[in-house]
């Protein structure tokens, strides 16, 4: 199993929109403030609980992404 960066967070984070982080705050609990911030690279090392929250709802997100890419949708 691979160690998360905070390089790596940042990498997940980046591609969403506003309203992508205000749905993935409702979804993991975690601010959106504190999500905007540690995208923008404000926060430079945030806690493994908040990384814990959003971390698997991003990884789902990305993953149905994908299996709509190859089904070619």
């Amino acid at each position: 199993m691979k160690i998360i960066t905070v390089a790596d967070v940042r990498a997940l984070l980046t591609p969403l929109n506003l309203a992508q982080l205000d749905r993935l705050s409702t979804l993991s609990g975690v601010s959106i403030h504190a999500l905007y911030k540690i995208r923008q690279g404000q926060t430079a090392d945030p806690g493994i609980g908040t990384v814990g929250k959003f971390l698997p709802h991003v990884r789902e997100a990305k993953r149905r992404r994908s299996v709509f890419a190859a089904a070619g949708r």
